[in-house]
């Protein structure tokens, strides 16, 4: 429990310093550390232009310019990265220099690299290097610059990552002195990735929508879709195991387990939008059904499924072709369900009109016994479940039920729709139904980053996991335990 006094629990509604006049100008990238006996919480004032720092093991007040954020950094232009090397925290600024930022007195110091090449700029910092946008590696040890042949336009990913066209693809690269570390292809074009705790990553997808698993060598584990647009996330852990903590659109913090179940299935449990998994998803919409009790699921939307095949006999009939199926085979039972009907070299699609009637969408139909015949569904099929993994398989058996662009379906409270037949299988949506807050930090704004670390701060009275979150919208710094769910506990720092 925390040793709170009446003091800190006024300050957990608003931390600001006696004129009101707020110190922050939208805070982002914290980092936690610990350096010559203090605990320490770093980040970007990006209002400010510099490298601020909140003394965790002090307290809030303390006598100065700025009393909560006494200590404040500049460097020779606005900072874009900070990164943690052993106890030393290292700055880097949008000319591209770096420097040793000392976390108690004095100026930051330069490592005195060169520029970057005309029409480049700093993207990235990481433990010995500082990565370019056309993917040049300088050492800051000494300035050297190493070309990364085969590689351009390098983005900043995290985590000592960056994306780039590498080979004509877009990939996931580490860029070093000695050489490229190739990860693969990218899942989705991303956002961030972050560290997992077992060496992997979780990558962010640009549309804020979308987290993929890696393993420590780029092979994708699992994916899944958000509950809302996250800006960033980071692992922690509970009394059950791992758990994700993230930040975005709106004041909350979701968390998540990470198979991508919800770890607070309360909330509005109403679908926003479908997130395209795998391919699009663009022809695809969700509404509120009226009158309808919300069922609050997590589902997956599978296109083009595979409903079996069979031998069949092929019978022209006036609107196209009528089916048997032969030794006891059976034929596709879901209404529209399409079929691609093959024999010697011809080949046709055919869309069930009713019973054993299919009208021919496509090609010259062979005709008589021994064809065969591969069904699949012309719309969209609904799974239980929030995650797929890349061997994922879904049997027709256990769908709740399909849709197309001919008719909704009504499920858990919801009409969905698709505005186009699909046009091929493969293609998987997520719905999100449990969309509730594990805790809700602001009332209104936004949060954009998150860190987390184990301290005891001048709050608590042993060691303990905090996390750290920024919000630029309230210029403010917010401190709180993992899943807490009383404002009370919660620091707000501005």
């Amino acid at each position: 429990m925390l040793a709170f006094t009446a003091l800190l629990l006024l300050a957990a509604c608003e931390d600001t310093p006696p004129s009101g006049t707020q110190t922050l100008e939208a805070p982002t990238q914290p980092v936690f550390f610990t350096a010559q006996g203090r605990e320490l919480l770093a980040f970007i004032d990006q209002g400010r232009g510099a490298v601020r720092f909140l003394d965790l093991t002090a307290g809030t007040y303390q006598w100065g310019t700025h009393p909560y954020f006494p200590r404040e950094v500049s460097l020779d232009a606005t900072p874009i990265a900070l990164h943690l090397l052993g106890a030393e925290l290292l700055a880097m600024s949008a000319s591209g220099q770096v420097y040793t930022v000392p976390s108690i007195a004095g100026g930051a110091l330069p490592f005195g690299l060169p520029e970057p090449a005309a029409n480049a700029h700093p993207v990235a910092l990481f433990d010995t290097v500082r990565v370019d946008s056309d993917c040049a590696v300088i050492a800051l040890a000494d300035g050297s610059r190493v070309e990364t042949p085969a590689a351009v336009q390098c983005k900043a990913a995290g985590d000592g990552l960056v994306t780039a066209t590498f080979n004509g693809s877009d990939r996931l690269l580490r860029p070093t002195l000695a050489g490229v570390v190739d990860f693969g292809a990218t899942p989705f074009i991303l956002r961030i990735v972050r560290g997992a705790a077992d060496g992997g990553y979780w990558c962010l997808g640009a549309d804020l929508r979308r987290l993929a698993r890696l393993d420590g060598n780029g092979v994708e584990l699992r994916r899944f879709g958000l509950t809302f647009d996250v800006m960033d996330l980071v692992e922690v852990s509970d009394d059950d195991g791992p758990l994700l903590a993230l930040v975005g659109i709106g004041g909350v913090i979701v968390y998540l387990r990470p198979d991508g179940v919800a770890e607070t299935p309360h909330g509005s449990r109403v679908m926003d939008r479908l997130v395209a998994l795998r391919g699009d998803a663009t022809t695809l919409s969700v509404r509120r059904a009226a009158a309808e009790e919300l069922g609050g699921d997590d589902l997956l939307f599978v296109a083009g499924l595979e409903l079996g095949s069979a031998s069949v006999s092929v019978a022209a009939s006036p609107d196209g072709v009528t089916l048997v199926a032969e030794a006891g085979a059976a034929l596709a039972a879901e209404e529209d369900a399409l079929v691609t009907l093959t024999q010697d070299q011809q080949i046709c699609t055919a869309r069930r009109a009713g019973g054993a009637d299919y009208v021919v969408v496509d090609g010259t139909c062979p005709l008589g016994g021994g064809v065969q015949a591969l069904f699949r569904s012309s719309g969209w099929n609904v799974f239980a479940g929030a995650s797929i993994t890349p061997d994922q398989t879904f049997e027709p058996s256990a769908s709740s039920g399909s849709f197309n662009e001919r008719r909704s379906l009504d499920f858990g409270g919801h009409t969905f729709s698709a505005s186009a037949m699909v046009s091929a299988s493969g293609a998987i949506a997520a719905g999100r139904g449990k969309t509730g807050a594990g805790s809700k930090v602001l009332s209104d704004g936004w949060l954009s980053a998150i860190a987390t670390g184990t301290a005891v701060t001048h709050f608590a009275e042993a060691p303990q996991p905090w996390l750290w979150v920024t919000s630029p919208s309230q210029d403010a710094v917010i401190q709180l335990p993992i899943k807490a769910v009383d404002f009370f506990s919660m620091l707000v720092f501005k």
